[in-house]
């Protein structure tokens, strides 16, 4: 959520909202019908959620790259960032097993591997922003 929150800009300057409200509405749609379905089937409420949780996935990964197309970043770009932030999802989740297992606590592996995503998101963050910068001062 955090990376399709600001982009919302990038549909209002292109003047193309319209295509995040079909892009929204068509995975709301989607998952109001998966999780009804599962559920009136008898799933397991965990398994209901892992439907929606799955199903935002996607949403986010279609905004993302419609934000990426519109943007003019391009697909190569989208799919390093992608690659980039899965890489970071199975580092974070590689710190948090060996913690558990040692401690039988979630918490601390929790938070290692919070403060290993919060770091590297500052170092990411003031990356970008050096880069934007120079692609800024560069197209002026």
């Amino acid at each position: 959520s955090l990376f399709t929150s600001w982009p919302e800009r990038v549909f209002e300057v292109r003047q193309k909202q319209y295509v995040s409200l079909t892009i929204q509405v068509a995975f709301d749609v989607v998952a109001i019908a998966a999780v009804w379905i599962a559920l009136s089937e008898n799933a397991a409420p965990l398994t209901a959620v892992r439907i929606y949780v799955a199903i935002q996935i996607g949403y986010h990964l279609v905004y993302l790259f419609a934000v990426f197309q519109l943007s003019g970043i391009g697909l190569a770009d989208y799919l390093r960032f992608i690659g980039l932030v899965a890489l970071v999802v199975v580092v974070a989740a590689g710190l948090q097993i060996p913690v558990i297992w040692m401690t039988m606590n979630l918490w601390p592996g929790f938070a290692l591997s919070f403060a290993f995503v919060a770091a590297l998101a500052l170092i990411l963050l003031v990356a970008a922003r050096k880069r934007l910068i120079s692609l800024a001062n560069f197209q002026t």
